[in-house]
C-alpha cells in the first residue's frame, strides 16, 4: 500500500461536504484498483464519510488554519495555569477561549452556507463541544488538527477522552490539511486520471513491496499506539496531578475559613455573652421603674378619689350654706312684716 496516496486522498476526500464523499471515494477505491493496487482502494473503501459536526472542524482547519491553532495552544496554558493555580491567567484563557469557541463557530457557519451545506444548530453545538475537548487531551487536539476527523468528540472533565477511530489516516509531519486541486469543495474528483497521477505505478516485485508496507504500517502503527498511549497516560497523571492540588488548596481553603468562622463565632458569642451582662443593670432599673411608676399609679389613684370625696363634700357645703342663707332671708323677712326691728337680727 501507497502511504502517501493514501495520504493524499484522504485529505482531498475529507475537504469535501459530507454528502460527496460516498461517491468520491468510490472514484477514487475504483481508480486505485484499475491501477493495480487493490490494496490502496481497499484503504480507500475503509474510510469512514464524517458526520456534519466533524466536517465542520475539517473545514476550519482547511479555511482558517492559524485561527484554530491558536485554539488549540489555549490547551497547554490553560493546563499551565490551572497547575500553578494563577487565577487571573486562568481567568484570561478561559475568556479567550470562549471568544475564539464563538468566533470559530460562527465562521464554520459561514463557510458551511458558502458550500450550500446549511447546518442545524445541534450540529454547531458538536462543533464547540468537540473544540473544548481538543483543549482539554492532547490526542483530541491532534484528532482536529489532521482535519480527517470522522466523528465529533466529546469530553467528559475526568482526564484524556476516547479519541480511538474518530479521524482517518494521520497526517504526516509538517504536512498541514489542504484542498487538493483534483477534487472539488462540492464535487467528485476532476477527472477519472486523478488518482492515477498521485500514485507511483505498480513495481515488478509486488509481493515483496506488499509485504514490506504491511510490515512498515503494522510497526508505525504500533508506534503511534504506543505514543498515543503514553501520552493518554501522561495526560491522565497531570489531570489527576491537577485535580490532586486543586483539591489539596480548596480543602486548606476550606479550613481556613473554617477557622476564620469559629473564631468568628467565638467573637460573637462573647460580644452576645458581654451585652448580656451590661444588659442586666438597666433590666433590674426597669423593674424599678416599672414598681415605681405602679406606685405613683396607686397614689394617684387614690389622691383622685380623695378630691372627688372632697368636691363632694364642698357642693354640699355650698348647698348647706344657702339653704341656711334663704332661711335667713325669710326669717328677716317675717320680723319685718311684725313691724320687729332688724338692727339686732343683722348684726
Amino acid at each position: 500500500m501507497t502511504v502517501m496516496g493514501l495520504d493524499e486522498i484522504s485529505n482531498e476526500l475529507y475537504g469535501l461536504v459530507p454528502g460527496s464523499f460516498v461517491a468520491a471515494r468510490g472514484e477514487r477505491a475504483a481508480a486505485a484498483k484499475a491501477s493495480g493496487d487493490r490494496e490502496l482502494a481497499a484503504a480507500i473503501t475503509r474510510l469512514a464519510r464524517p458526520t456534519v459536526p466533524a466536517w465542520l472542524v475539517n473545514l476550519l482547519v482547511r479555511a482558517e488554519p492559524e485561527q484554530v491553532e491558536e485554539f488549540l495552544r489555549l490547551g497547554p496554558a490553560l493546563a499551565e495555569a490551572q497547575a500553578a493555580g494563577a487565577g487571573d491567567e486562568l481567568r484570561r484563557l478561559t475568556a479567550r477561549r470562549h471568544t475564539l469557541i464563538a468566533a470559530l463557530t460562527r465562521r464554520a457557519r459561514e463557510l458551511a452556507a458558502a458550500a450550500g451545506q446549511p447546518v442545524r444548530d445541534d450540529a454547531t453545538r458538536e462543533l464547540a463541544g468537540t473544540l473544548q475537548a481538543a483543549l482539554a487531551d492532547p490526542a483530541a487536539a491532534r484528532a482536529v488538527r489532521s482535519g480527517r476527523l470522522t466523528r465529533a468528540l466529546r469530553y467528559a472533565g475526568l482526564g484524556p477522552g476516547e479519541v480511538t477511530g474518530t479521524f482517518a489516516v494521520p497526517v504526516r509531519a509538517g504536512r498541514r490539511p489542504t484542498s487538493e486541486p483534483g477534487v472539488a469543495r462540492h464535487g467528485g474528483p476532476a477527472g477519472p486520471g486523478a488518482a492515477h497521477s498521485a500514485e507511483p505505478k505498480p513495481e515488478p516485485a509486488r509481493g515483496d513491496r506488499e509485504r514490506g508496507a504491511q510490515q512498515e504500517r503494522a510497526e508505525r502503527e504500533r508506534r503511534e499506539h504506543e505514543r498515543a498511549e503514553q501520552e493518554r497516560r501522561h495526560a491522565a497523571d497531570q489531570a489527576r496531578q491537577r485535580q490532586l492540588r486543586a483539591a489539596r488548596r480548596d480543602l486548606a481553603k476550606a479550613e481556613e475559613e473554617l477557622d476564620a468562622t469559629r473564631r468568628r463565632v467565638e467573637a460573637r458569642q462573647s460580644a452576645a455573652a458581654d451585652a448580656r451582662r451590661r444588659l442586666a443593670g438597666p433590666r433590674r432599673r426597669v423593674d424599678e421603674l416599672v414598681a415605681q411608676l405602679e406606685q405613683a399609679r396607686r397614689a394617684t389613684a387614690l389622691a383622685e378619689a380623695a378630691a372627688e370625696q372632697a368636691d363632694r363634700e364642698l357642693a354640699e357645703a355650698t348647698a348647706a350654706s344657702q339653704e341656711a342663707d334663704r332661711r335667713r332671708a325669710t326669717a328677716l323677712a317675717e320680723l319685718a312684716r311684725l313691724g320687729e326691728p332688724t338692727d339686732s337680727a343683722t348684726s
